[in-house]
């Protein structure tokens, strides 16, 4: 698999990918540090997922605003009802 500038996979045979951890003969028995294409794309993958969780967290407070909101979903009020 390939990735595309926009972010999407696109298929790629054996021969066209480096397996993760082998970089060439130079780095034989020990891990490469990978190249700063590589780190400059783990620090951009990191910042969406920082994005994304900040905004889980916006949307987890809103929700949390209407369940106080809405209090107990409305059972007393059908309970004093019925009760009336």
């Amino acid at each position: 698999m390939a990735e595309t500038s926009e972010g999407h996979v696109e298929s790629a045979s054996e021969k066209e990918v480096t397996p993760a951890g082998n970089l060439g003969d130079r780095t034989k028995g020990r891990t490469a540090a990978p190249s700063h294409v590589g780190v400059e794309h783990l620090k951009a993958q990191k910042w969406e997922i920082n994005e994304a969780g900040q905004q889980l967290v916006q949307e987890y407070a809103l929700v949390d605003r209407e369940i106080e909101r809405h209090g107990d979903g409305g059972r007393a009020r059908a309970m004093a009802r019925d009760v009336n």
